[in-house]
């Protein structure tokens, strides 16, 4: 198993895929957040989305029991915050630039968009659970250039000039 494990991985590295960063807060009000490779769309209508989160995660138990989260697209030239949201043990809101959503959801200024996100319930997948994310608002900031995770790596997919 563990040989499988470890080619999956070596798979899996070889897909290019966007680094959001998610957040929320607890019954008391306080703010978590994780990094997440794992995000799609899910429906058009209504607008849903899903992002995976493993169960081992700090904040596991304040997203699958949250009733608001966002997603954040971010700069691709900001690989420091996405690593630090990714950390462990460190307080992940320290140095960032932050608003409250109408839900008191912590949102991240400097992104480059936004998917704010009532709780659409979650299922239980292997070591991960899938949290599902009705949109409820969206904010597109600018045309930078959004975070991209490949080989291990982060990076930035730039389109070429228009023909």
């Amino acid at each position: 198993m563990d040989d499988l494990i470890q080619s999956f991985k070596a798979t899996m590295a070889r897909y290019p895929a966007g680094v959001v960063v998610v957040t929320t807060t607890d019954e008391e009000g306080r703010a978590y957040g994780f990094t997440a490779t794992s995000f799609s769309s899910l429906s058009l209508k209504p607008p849903s989305i899903i992002v995976c989160l493993a169960n081992t995660a700090y904040c596991y138990n304040a997203f699958v029991n949250s009733r608001h989260f966002a997603v954040h697209f971010i700069d691709a030239e900001d690989s420091a915050l996405a690593m630090g949201f990714a950390s462990k043990g460190i307080d992940k809101f320290s140095g960032v630039k932050v608003d409250l959503s109408a839900e008191g959801v912590p949102l991240l200024k400097d992104s480059v968009a936004v998917l704010e996100c009532g709780a659409g319930g979650h299922f239980v997948s292997g070591d991960h659970a899938i949290l599902i994310g009705n949109v409820l608002r969206t904010k597109v900031s600018d045309d930078r250039d959004v975070l991209v995770h490949y080989r291990r790596q982060f990076g930035k997919v730039s389109m070429p000039a228009a023909i």
